[in-house]
Parts: structure tokens; C-alpha cells; sequence
């Protein structure tokens, strides 16, 4: 849509009466007028009505537009998919830190060689919970690369930090942390290991497991929000948002 002859009467209409109505004109009539003068208008028309004699959008506004829409959707889907990783990152906590029957770290009789009993933890229902853990934890730092959004991205930092706090406990289970800051478990050395200190870690609600589980609804939460919000703000300070007035902000108009 161009501006005509008719609109731009219609603008300026007032300014061709009488002295005493240009006296008149009211404030808020000077307002416009004056942002039409300095170029405040024709920025915004220039940027939401970028078309063509046809009326349709130019190729440039187009092109920009459908990309804006792509990466948006994309996101949309990597945050969705970084919900549900937390999800189960939260599942997995939940199973180490059962107590009572259903606990992993509940002990057994054992009887010994010598004819006497001893209570012992079961290593490989143990080892079979941590391990899936891990595996949830390496999921939700990987998807953490592929979402364009400042509150998970911070939620999953902070979890980082937590495991960082810890990795000399998680070492003396044979749990190591890489230079991706994923999780790797070797599965001799933590059998090997004192249950009672992998029980420390992942029991209790001060433990390392309740702080990741805590970190992982911050994210299932933030993830949750932008989903539902009209537009996603991403790390960068733009708008995801898949629609125009999302990309115009991001302009800075």
C-alpha cells in the first residue's frame, strides 16, 4: 500500500484553514505532525509496509520474514523437546531419591563365607539408576546447545555448576565430567565403590541429586513459559515470535 494523493490530504488537511485553526490544532495533532517531519512515520511505514506497486511484500521482506519463521519454529521444537529431556532428567532424580521400600539404597542380608550376615547395598540396582541419570543429564546439557533461550539456557548453567561443586564426590564413584560438561560413569569403578557415598550424593533433600532436580523443573518451567508466551525472547535480546511484530522489535523499530 503506497501513500496517495488522498491519504496524505487526509494527513494534512488541517494545515490549509485558517490562521485561527492552525492556532487551534491541539497538541496531540502537533505530536504527529512532528514525528511525520522527523522521519518517526516514515520508518515504521518504510519497515511494516515494505511492498511493492502491487501491494505485495518486496523478495528482501519476504525472504527475511520466512527466515525469522523458520528459526522460530525450530526453536519452538527445541524447547519442547528441552521439556520433555527435563521431564525425565526429573524422573530419574525422583527414582534415586525414593526412601523407604522402593528405595535403590535400601540394604539386604547377606550371609558371608564365615556363616555370618551382613547388610549390604544391591551394587547393580544401584549402578542401573545412576546410570540412567547420567544418560538423562548428557540428554538435557545437549539439548541445552540447540535452544535459543536466555532462562533455560541460565537454569541449565546452574545445574552445571552444581555437578561442578560435586565432581570430586562423583569421582570417587567413577563418575567423571568431560570437557562438554557431560557426565561419563564407568560401571567397574562405581560397583567397586562405597555405595554409602553414592547414597549421599543421591539421597536426601540437600543432596546433589535433589539440587539437579530442582534445576531441572527451573527449566521444565521456563521452557513451559516460553512456549505459552506470544513471543519467545531469546539469549540474543530478540523475539522469536513467528509473527511480524515479533520481527519488527527485533528491528528495533
Amino acid at each position: 500500500m503506497s501513500l496517495t494523493v488522498s491519504s496524505l490530504s487526509t494527513l494534512f488537511g488541517g494545515l490549509g484553514g485558517s490562521s485561527s485553526n492552525s492556532v487551534g490544532m491541539d497538541a496531540s495533532f502537533l505530536s504527529d505532525y512532528s514525528s511525520i517531519r522527523n522521519g518517526s512515520y516514515y520508518k515504521l511505514l518504510k519497515a511494516y509496509y515494505s511492498q511493492d506497486s502491487d501491494g505485495s511484500k518486496t523478495s528482501a521482506t519476504r525472504a527475511k520474514i520466512s527466515n525469522n519463521n523458520k528459526e522460530a519454529v525450530a526453536n519452538r521444537t527445541s524447547i519442547k523437546k528441552m521439556n520433555t529431556t527435563a521431564s525425565d532428567l526429573k524422573s530419574k532424580t525422583y527414582d534415586l531419591m525414593r526412601t523407604g521400600s522402593k528405595s535403590l539404597f535400601k540394604t539386604k542380608e547377606v550371609k558371608q563365607d564365615d556363616g555370618t550376615v551382613k547388610q549390604e547395598y544391591d551394587a547393580d540396582a544401584i549402578y542401573k539408576g545412576v546410570k540412567a541419570f547420567v544418560d538423562s543429564y548428557n540428554a538435557v546439557i545437549e539439548q541445552a546447545d540447540k535452544v535459543d533461550n536466555s532462562s533455560v539456557k541460565r537454569s541449565t548453567i546452574s545445574m552445571i555448576n552444581t555437578t561442578a561443586s560435586n565432581e570430586k564426590r562423583l569421582a570417587e564413584l567413577g563418575i567423571t565430567v568431560g570437557s562438554d560438561y557431560q557426565l561419563t560413569i564407568n560401571e567397574s569403578a562405581f560397583k567397586d565403590a562405597d555405595m554409602s557415598k553414592a547414597q549421599y550424593l543421591f539421597q536426601g533433600n540437600g543432596s546433589y541429586a535433589a539440587r539437579v532436580s530442582a534445576h531441572s523443573s527451573n527449566i521444565m518451567n521456563y521452557s513451559v513459559s516460553a512456549l505459552n508466551s506470544g513471543g519467545m525472547y531469546s539469549s540474543h535480546g530478540a523475539y522469536s515470535s513467528a509473527d511480524l511484530v515479533g520481527s519488527l522489535y527485533s528491528k528495533g523499530i
